[in-house]
């Protein structure tokens, strides 16, 4: 009877212990200290209250334009405003990030406990990931990498530990639709079905068409193409040197800092690497020797990375956490067998110190830990909403507002026709794009063509982004007034100035 009842609580924890365990720090880290919004954020939130009050799938009432990756998750919260009859979407997404991160953390642990870890191993690789400062401080961006690594987790599950192709399609299709990059996850899974299975996935490629080919039907429809605008304009914008997303992504894993990722000397980054590629390949080997099915999880963290480096783009660190959560939780599990010839305290001991030094590396990364939140651009989203409390008063409908960082002014000037001279929702702009940097920034030069072109009747700039343009052209001079300028060297910037045509009042 003491056995029976000892075996009941064990799995009373195993199913509800845990979820509490890791729902106290979620709610703590990540919910009592509200939104802590980004800017790329702001520009989905604007897309889901257009949709939640019937003005169409737009940024700009009456511009069908794709300015976002995440369709999924900017119709989960259009649908989420109306359920709740609340229009506060940073919130909105906040909660709904919460609850993902709950679920993918449980998950893990169950996922790595079927590979054959025991229960205090496969807890340390979730909360590992539960306690990387960066998946929190995206959480807190309201960003919707969140939804996209569960949905991950969730079909890496299904396929792995409990053998449900169909449900492992399900999910891969969703994150897709969460976002782009995700695609790698169908992809992998099929490919393992043909070479592993020696079976064509049909059942599995039409659950994924039934979720997906919907959307893409309707984007081809209405906004005249299914690759977001926005994916147009970054390659245009964001013109930079030949392995510059592969060389990022290895300073990062090694030094899990985008600030500064040169602060190490050579042979502490050589090390660094050598320890997590050995880590890697023992864990891997480890946890294919257990599931064969589980080659979709290891393969997932270099495909990843390679997909990353042949194109190149500017990384934001959020794109960094799928691959994260994998290297991680790979590598930890090679430390784990590494260590299993070892005495049984000695494991947790080494395991600990490991994630202990790893959080000091992550958080010496970001800055002091209240003025540099991970990846939290607060001082620049602060800016941004001083300049819309300055504005409010003369946005009227139809009113036209030019910025090449829209997120915060478009949320908050809901009123305003947004230009983005970056082109994100603006296609015109698009072909005008200046292709060299400003000095040490991954950011450009508003062009004066945009401006001259589109003639926006308001304009809020850093400083920096129209040094080298806009501020040598007599045009623009003489066309454009000075009405505001809020203190700020963001970006090396002189102030963020406010514009006003000469002949708006």
């Amino acid at each position: 009877m003491l056995k029976h009842r000892c075996g009941l609580a064990r799995r009373s924890w195993d199913r509800f212990g845990f979820v509490v365990l890791i729902a106290v720090p979620v709610i703590v880290l990540q919910v009592l200290p509200g939104p802590h919004t980004l800017d790329d954020a702001y520009i989905t939130f604007r897309y889901a209250r257009n949709l939640a009050n019937g003005l169409g799938f737009v940024y700009n009432p009456g511009q069908p334009v794709l300015g976002t990756t995440t369709p999924l998750y900017t119709l989960w919260l259009a649908v989420l405003s109306m359920l709740t009859s609340s229009s506060d979407f940073p919130w909105l997404a906040l909660l709904t990030n919460a609850v993902c991160d709950i679920i993918t953390v449980v998950l893990l642990r169950r996922l790595f406990r079927a590979l054959g870890l025991s229960p205090m191993a496969a807890a340390v690789i979730a909360i590992a990931y539960l306690s990387n400062p960066a998946r929190i401080g995206v959480a807190l961006g309201t960003m919707e990498t969140s939804v996209d690594v569960m949905c991950i987790v969730v079909a890496l599950d299904a396929y792995i530990r409990r053998d449900r192709p169909t449900l492992a399609a399900l999910f891969s299709a969703l994150a897709v639709l969460v976002r782009l990059d995700s695609v790698l996850l169908p992809l992998l899974l099929a490919a393992h079905s043909v070479l592993a299975k020696r079976r064509m996935p049909w059942r599995e490629g039409l659950i994924f068409g039934i979720i997906v080919g919907p959307w893409l039907l309707f984007a081809q429809a209405y906004f005249g193409s299914v690759i977001p605008n926005s994916v147009v304009a970054k390659t245009h914008a964001y013109l930079l040197p030949p392995n510059s997303a592969f060389t990022s992504i290895l300073y990062y894993l090694i030094t899990r800092s985008s600030i500064d990722p040169m602060r190490w000397p050579l042979w502490l980054n050589g090390l660094m690497l050598t320890g997590i590629l050995i880590a890697y390949v023992v864990g891997a080997r480890m946890i294919l020797k257990i599931q064969a099915r589980a080659a979709t999880l290891v393969a997932y963290a270099p495909l990843y990375a390679a997909g990353l480096s042949l194109g190149n783009p500017f990384i934001f660190v959020w794109y960094y956490l799928p691959l994260v959560l994998v290297v991680d939780s790979v590598c930890l599990f090679g430390v784990w067998t590494i260590l299993s010839h070892t005495r049984s305290v000695v494991r947790p001991v080494v395991v600990g110190a490991l994630m202990a030094g790893s959080l000091i590396v992550q958080f010496s990364g970001l800055g002091p830990f209240l003025d540099k939140w991970p990846v939290n651009l607060q001082h620049r989203e602060l800016l941004y909403r001083r300049a819309a409390a300055m504005l409010h008063d003369a946005i009227r409908p139809g009113v036209t507002l030019a910025a090449s960082e829209i997120g915060v002014l478009g949320y908050d000037l809901g009123k305003a026709v947004i230009i983005d001279t970056v082109g994100l929702v603006s296609p015109q702009a698009i072909p005008y794009l200046l292709k060299t940097p400003l000095p040490g920034q991954p950011v450009y030069a508003v062009p004066d063509e945009v401006i001259a072109m589109l003639k926006p009747d308001y304009f809020v700039t850093l400083e920096a982004f129209i040094r080298p343009t806009l501020l040598e052209s007599p045009d623009f001079l003489n066309t454009y007034q000075l009405i505001g300028t809020i203190d700020t060297d963001e970006l090396g910037s002189r102030g963020l100035l406010i514009y006003r045509r000469m002949n708006v009042r």
